[in-house]
């Protein structure tokens, strides 16, 4: 699990100015390659903040600023894992959870099998 970092002031205050209430920033690995996707969300219901060219070239910012400040370089055996952290600016929290894929096995039952003198017990026709 990583640290949560604190936010640069400048990327915290731009965000504010245009209304954004959280950023969330998603890390996703498992092939040996990381990547982050950040998204500004509304405080109403977590929907995305659409705020033009200004919201997208923020988010790009933040991204360059999330790849150098939390080092996340994916590093896995092909199965895919990730974190998320949801940075709420009006109260300078922030959440984290994680995720990753798990093998589950569930017994189904056991039967008895025949021996075959040869082939595959399949009649051809």
């Amino acid at each position: 699990m990583m640290t949560p970092k604190n936010l640069p002031r400048d990327l915290y205050e731009k965000a504010v100015e245009i209304g954004a209430a959280k950023v969330l920033m998603n890390f996703e690995g498992g092939s040996d390659e990381g990547s982050v996707c950040v998204s500004l969300l509304h405080g109403h219901g977590g929907q995305i903040l659409d705020a033009g060219d200004e919201a997208g070239d923020l988010c790009v910012k933040f991204e360059e600023w999330a790849y150098r400040a939390y080092y996340f370089s994916g590093a896995g055996e092909g199965i895919p894992y990730g974190e998320s952290f949801l940075y709420d600016l009006k109260n300078q929290t922030v959440e984290m959870r994680e995720w990753f894929y798990v093998r589950e096995e569930n017994w189904i039952g056991s039967e008895g099998f025949g021996v075959i003198e040869q082939g595959c017990g399949v009649k051809m026709a």
